[in-house]
């Protein structure tokens, strides 16, 4: 069975400011988190029965898309499945036609599945799948959302176990993204919390609007992501007022926008490289 596979990822901007609220800001620059349209094929085989694939409730293989107990060891959840319209075109549209059609409700869905809408400062993704070119012009219409845990590359990771709930509560910090770049300046390089890093992403990310809103404008961003993610920082750390902690936050472009990213996601930037989280800090000096 032939198979397009996509990944719910962003590409973003940035700005700063200190956690003690001060209006010191450094313009942060247009960089890509992961890289978008990640894309694999699998030997294809059109025609093949419906049954053949995985259906919600069901883990896989990227590769090949053999239905998996979830227990096993795999790459991918399925959230839902389903048909694209029957007025779609006979040739398989282009990826930025289908993500724009399909990607703003499967991270819906991913978001209900994993138990919090704030899984983009995670590892978690959601993932899309359908038919290859060949496939499609042979008649299939089929459609697939997963959840994946991602490796630090934004590729799916094998696991054991299903994501179902996984991030509810203080979960999240299972799947935390931690960066030893800065998120205000370059792109994100995602390495462990527990190893030195410079960044953390935090819990409550700003839902701007919906896909099918203008894009707003960097300005209406900014003046909406300053207090919000100053008061996210504040919670995250348990203080305000630290010189050696700032606040950054990220947004997507008009692409992304469209695809159903319109959130902003708020980070913590350390003066210098820290080993372990940030988390509850309060007064207490910088670990590590």
């Amino acid at each position: 069975m032939g198979i397009r596979t996509t990944a719910a990822t962003l590409s973003v901007l940035g700005m700063v400011a200190l956690i003690a609220g001060c209006d010191t800001r450094i313009a942060g620059t247009a960089t890509s988190v992961e890289g978008a349209g990640a894309q694999s094929g699998a030997p294809s085989s059109t025609g093949s029965p419906e049954q053949s694939r995985p259906a919600a409730g069901d883990c896989t293989n990227q590769t090949d898309l053999a239905v998996l107990d979830c227990s096993e060891s795999h790459d991918a959840e399925i959230v839902e499945a389903g048909q694209f319209p029957a007025n779609m075109p006979d040739t398989l549209p282009d990826e930025n036609t289908v993500t724009r059609q399909v990607l703003p409700g499967c991270r819906e869905s991913v978001a209900t599945f994993v138990g919090s809408p704030h899984y983009d400062v995670t590892s978690v993704r959601a993932w899309l799948y359908w038919p290859s070119e060949q496939d499609w012009a042979a008649g299939q219409r089929w459609r697939m959302c997963a959840a994946v845990e991602t490796n630090a590359d934004g590729q799916p990771s094998r696991r054991s176990g299903s994501l179902r709930g996984a991030l509810a509560g203080n979960g999240y910090l299972d799947f935390q993204l931690c960066s030893s770049t800065r998120p205000s300046k370059s792109e994100l390089k995602r390495v462990s919390c527990d190893g030195p890093h410079v960044a953390e992403a935090i819990p409550g990310v700003l839902d701007l609007g919906d896909p099918s809103d203008p894009f707003p404008s960097e300005q209406s961003i900014n003046d909406r992501a300053m207090p919000h993610c100053n008061q996210a920082a504040t919670r995250y750390v348990g203080t305000t007022g630290r010189p050696d902690i700032a606040v950054a936050w990220r947004w997507p472009s008009e692409q992304e926008w469209a695809e159903g990213f319109t959130n902003v996601t708020c980070y913590v930037e350390t003066q210098r490289p820290v080993r372990g989280r940030v988390h509850n800090l309060g007064g207490a000096p910088l670990p590590g």
